[in-house]
Protein backbone atom coordinates (compact mmCIF):
# COMPACT_ATOMS: atom_id res chain seq x y z
CA UNK A 1 0.00 0.00 0.00
CA UNK A 2 2.69 2.68 0.97
CA UNK A 3 4.49 1.79 -2.34
CA UNK A 4 1.39 2.17 -4.39
CA UNK A 5 1.18 5.88 -2.58
CA UNK A 6 4.81 6.57 -2.94
CA UNK A 7 4.36 5.61 -7.11
CA UNK A 8 1.60 7.94 -7.14
CA UNK A 9 3.32 10.75 -5.10
CA UNK A 10 6.10 10.41 -7.95
CA UNK A 11 3.51 10.37 -10.86
CA UNK A 12 1.86 13.48 -9.77
CA UNK A 13 5.46 14.90 -9.20
CA UNK A 14 6.41 14.70 -12.47
CA UNK A 15 3.16 15.94 -14.53
CA UNK A 16 4.14 18.94 -11.92
CA UNK A 17 7.36 19.29 -13.26
CA UNK A 18 6.20 18.80 -16.78
CA UNK A 19 4.15 21.47 -16.25
CA UNK A 20 6.54 24.12 -15.11
CA UNK A 21 8.86 22.99 -17.70
CA UNK A 22 6.47 23.91 -20.46
CA UNK A 23 5.53 27.04 -19.17
CA UNK A 24 9.49 28.42 -19.61
CA UNK A 25 8.99 27.06 -23.10
CA UNK A 26 11.74 23.86 -22.08
CA UNK A 27 12.30 22.17 -25.70
CA UNK A 28 12.24 17.98 -25.95
CA UNK A 29 10.90 16.87 -22.47
CA UNK A 30 10.78 13.59 -22.00
CA UNK A 31 10.49 11.07 -18.91
CA UNK A 32 12.28 8.13 -18.32
CA UNK A 33 10.29 5.57 -15.49
CA UNK A 34 13.36 3.72 -13.85
CA UNK A 35 10.96 1.37 -11.90
CA UNK A 36 11.48 -1.81 -13.22
CA UNK A 37 15.15 -1.51 -13.64
CA UNK A 38 16.94 -2.69 -10.71
CA UNK A 39 19.58 -0.61 -8.22
CA UNK A 40 18.55 2.68 -9.07
CA UNK A 41 19.00 5.86 -7.76
CA UNK A 42 15.23 7.19 -8.34
CA UNK A 43 12.08 6.49 -9.90
CA UNK A 44 11.77 8.85 -12.85
CA UNK A 45 14.45 10.94 -14.99
CA UNK A 46 12.82 13.78 -16.10
CA UNK A 47 14.85 15.36 -19.23
CA UNK A 48 14.30 18.91 -21.11
CA UNK A 49 16.91 21.22 -22.29
CA UNK A 50 16.86 25.42 -23.22
CA UNK A 51 18.35 27.17 -26.05
CA UNK A 52 20.55 29.53 -23.87
CA UNK A 53 22.03 29.92 -20.30
CA UNK A 54 19.67 32.35 -19.16
CA UNK A 55 16.82 29.66 -20.09
CA UNK A 56 17.67 26.63 -18.58
CA UNK A 57 18.30 29.31 -15.31
CA UNK A 58 14.60 30.17 -15.78
CA UNK A 59 13.78 26.29 -16.21
CA UNK A 60 15.27 25.39 -12.97
CA UNK A 61 13.66 28.42 -11.14
CA UNK A 62 10.40 27.56 -12.37
CA UNK A 63 10.29 23.49 -11.74
CA UNK A 64 11.47 24.57 -8.22
CA UNK A 65 8.54 27.48 -7.71
CA UNK A 66 5.92 24.91 -8.97
CA UNK A 67 7.07 22.10 -6.75
CA UNK A 68 6.98 24.15 -3.78
CA UNK A 69 3.99 25.58 -4.37
CA UNK A 70 2.24 22.23 -4.63
CA UNK A 71 3.99 21.00 -1.32
CA UNK A 72 7.11 19.12 -2.98
CA UNK A 73 10.49 20.15 -1.80
CA UNK A 74 13.45 19.64 -3.71
CA UNK A 75 16.39 17.84 -1.81
CA UNK A 76 19.02 19.49 -3.48
CA UNK A 77 20.35 21.74 -6.44
CA UNK A 78 23.16 21.59 -8.46
CA UNK A 79 25.09 22.97 -11.84
CA UNK A 80 23.45 26.54 -11.38
CA UNK A 81 26.65 28.15 -11.52
CA UNK A 82 27.32 27.79 -15.27
CA UNK A 83 23.68 27.22 -16.30
CA UNK A 84 24.84 24.30 -18.93
CA UNK A 85 23.54 21.33 -16.46
CA UNK A 86 21.35 21.79 -13.54
CA UNK A 87 20.15 19.13 -11.74
CA UNK A 88 17.08 19.32 -9.49
CA UNK A 89 16.67 16.31 -6.81
CA UNK A 90 13.48 15.10 -5.69
CA UNK A 91 14.97 11.77 -4.45
CA UNK A 92 12.11 10.05 -6.03
CA UNK A 93 12.46 12.33 -9.00
CA UNK A 94 15.27 13.61 -10.83
CA UNK A 95 15.36 16.53 -13.48
CA UNK A 96 18.14 17.26 -15.45
CA UNK A 97 17.71 20.46 -17.29
CA UNK A 98 20.40 20.76 -20.09
CA UNK A 99 21.71 23.51 -22.14
CA UNK A 100 21.64 22.30 -26.02
CA UNK A 101 24.66 21.18 -26.87
CA UNK A 102 25.50 19.52 -23.41
CA UNK A 103 22.25 17.21 -23.81
CA UNK A 104 23.55 16.39 -27.51
CA UNK A 105 27.27 15.71 -25.37
CA UNK A 106 26.10 13.66 -22.59
CA UNK A 107 23.36 11.73 -24.15
CA UNK A 108 21.74 10.61 -21.00
CA UNK A 109 18.24 8.90 -22.64
CA UNK A 110 20.84 6.76 -24.46
CA UNK A 111 22.67 5.80 -21.51
CA UNK A 112 19.18 4.75 -19.57
CA UNK A 113 17.72 3.34 -23.08
CA UNK A 114 16.24 0.32 -20.88
CA UNK A 115 13.77 2.52 -19.12
CA UNK A 116 10.33 3.44 -20.01
CA UNK A 117 10.69 6.21 -22.41
CA UNK A 118 7.67 9.01 -22.93
CA UNK A 119 8.04 12.55 -24.72
CA UNK A 120 5.86 15.43 -23.26
CA UNK A 121 4.98 18.13 -25.86
CA UNK A 122 3.00 21.18 -25.29
CA UNK A 123 -0.08 20.12 -27.64
CA UNK A 124 -0.08 16.81 -25.53
CA UNK A 125 -0.34 19.05 -22.23
CA UNK A 126 -2.99 21.17 -23.23
CA UNK A 127 -5.26 18.17 -24.84
CA UNK A 128 -4.57 17.07 -20.77
CA UNK A 129 -5.94 19.77 -19.10
CA UNK A 130 -8.75 19.90 -21.12
CA UNK A 131 -9.07 16.19 -20.50
CA UNK A 132 -9.15 15.85 -16.87
CA UNK A 133 -11.90 19.44 -16.30
CA UNK A 134 -12.27 21.23 -13.64
CA UNK A 135 -10.06 18.78 -11.22
CA UNK A 136 -8.03 20.64 -13.64
CA UNK A 137 -8.87 24.06 -13.37
CA UNK A 138 -8.13 24.31 -9.61
CA UNK A 139 -4.61 23.51 -10.07
CA UNK A 140 -4.47 26.12 -12.77
CA UNK A 141 -5.52 28.41 -10.17
CA UNK A 142 -3.54 27.87 -7.54
CA UNK A 143 -0.16 28.21 -9.97
CA UNK A 144 -0.98 31.89 -11.23
CA UNK A 145 1.07 33.80 -8.48
CA UNK A 146 3.80 31.33 -9.29
CA UNK A 147 3.81 32.06 -12.93
CA UNK A 148 3.60 35.87 -12.51
CA UNK A 149 6.12 35.54 -10.43
CA UNK A 150 8.32 32.96 -12.71
CA UNK A 151 7.82 35.72 -15.67
CA UNK A 152 9.48 38.49 -13.58
CA UNK A 153 12.35 36.63 -12.48
CA UNK A 154 12.98 35.65 -15.83
CA UNK A 155 13.11 39.20 -17.04
CA UNK A 156 15.14 40.27 -14.06
CA UNK A 157 17.49 37.59 -14.75
CA UNK A 158 17.55 38.65 -18.33
CA UNK A 159 18.95 42.13 -16.80
CA UNK A 160 20.92 40.77 -14.87
CA UNK A 161 22.88 39.08 -17.63
CA UNK A 162 22.95 41.72 -19.51
CA UNK A 163 24.12 44.18 -16.84
CA UNK A 164 27.04 41.64 -16.01
CA UNK A 165 28.28 41.40 -19.92
CA UNK A 166 28.01 45.68 -20.40
CA UNK A 167 29.90 45.79 -17.12
CA UNK A 168 32.75 42.92 -18.37
CA UNK A 169 33.06 44.75 -21.22
CA UNK A 170 33.56 48.35 -20.32
CA UNK A 171 36.32 47.07 -17.67
CA UNK A 172 38.15 45.14 -20.93
CA UNK A 173 37.65 48.93 -22.85
CA UNK A 174 39.33 50.34 -19.53
CA UNK A 175 42.16 48.49 -19.25
CA UNK A 176 42.81 48.40 -23.16
CA UNK A 177 42.71 52.29 -23.10
CA UNK A 178 45.16 51.81 -19.73
CA UNK A 179 47.80 50.09 -21.61
CA UNK A 180 47.25 51.93 -24.67
CA UNK A 181 47.74 55.25 -22.43
CA UNK A 182 51.11 53.66 -20.58
CA UNK A 183 53.02 52.50 -23.74
CA UNK A 184 52.21 56.04 -25.30
CA UNK A 185 53.69 57.57 -21.86
CA UNK A 186 56.71 54.92 -22.21
CA UNK A 187 57.45 55.94 -25.96
CA UNK A 188 56.89 59.88 -24.93
CA UNK A 189 59.89 59.04 -22.44
CA UNK A 190 61.87 57.49 -24.70
CA UNK A 191 61.68 60.40 -27.26
CA UNK A 192 62.67 62.93 -24.85
CA UNK A 193 65.46 61.11 -24.00
CA UNK A 194 66.32 60.83 -27.23
CA UNK A 195 66.36 64.26 -28.03
CA UNK A 196 68.10 65.18 -25.05
CA UNK A 197 71.15 63.10 -26.33
CA UNK A 198 71.00 64.93 -29.41
CA UNK A 199 71.04 68.29 -28.10
CA UNK A 200 74.25 67.53 -25.82
CA UNK A 201 75.92 65.87 -28.77
CA UNK A 202 75.58 68.89 -30.78
CA UNK A 203 76.58 71.11 -27.92
CA UNK A 204 79.76 69.45 -27.50
CA UNK A 205 80.40 69.45 -30.99
CA UNK A 206 80.32 73.20 -31.47
CA UNK A 207 82.79 74.10 -28.08
CA UNK A 208 85.28 71.58 -29.77
CA UNK A 209 85.87 73.53 -32.94
CA UNK A 210 86.93 76.60 -31.74
CA UNK A 211 89.55 75.50 -29.70
CA UNK A 212 91.04 73.72 -32.51
CA UNK A 213 90.85 77.06 -34.13
CA UNK A 214 92.85 78.63 -31.62
CA UNK A 215 95.34 75.84 -31.36
CA UNK A 216 96.33 76.13 -35.33
CA UNK A 217 97.38 80.21 -35.30
CA UNK A 218 99.45 79.33 -32.31
CA UNK A 219 101.66 76.83 -34.37
CA UNK A 220 101.91 79.05 -37.42
CA UNK A 221 103.53 81.89 -35.27
CA UNK A 222 106.09 79.61 -34.34
CA UNK A 223 107.08 78.37 -37.23
CA UNK A 224 107.81 81.82 -38.52
CA UNK A 225 110.52 82.94 -35.59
Amino acid sequence: MANKKLESSSDELVQIIIDALHEKKANDIVSLDLRNIKDTVANFFVIAHGDSNTQVNALHHSVVHFAKDTGHQPYKVEGTENGEWIIVDFVDVVVHIFHRDKRDFYQLEELWNDAKFKKHTAQAAKAEAEKTGKGKRVSVKKTTTVKKADKIDFALEEKLFADKEASKKATAKINTAKKIAAKKLVASDLKKKSGDTKGTTKKVSTKAAPKAATKAPVAKKSAKK
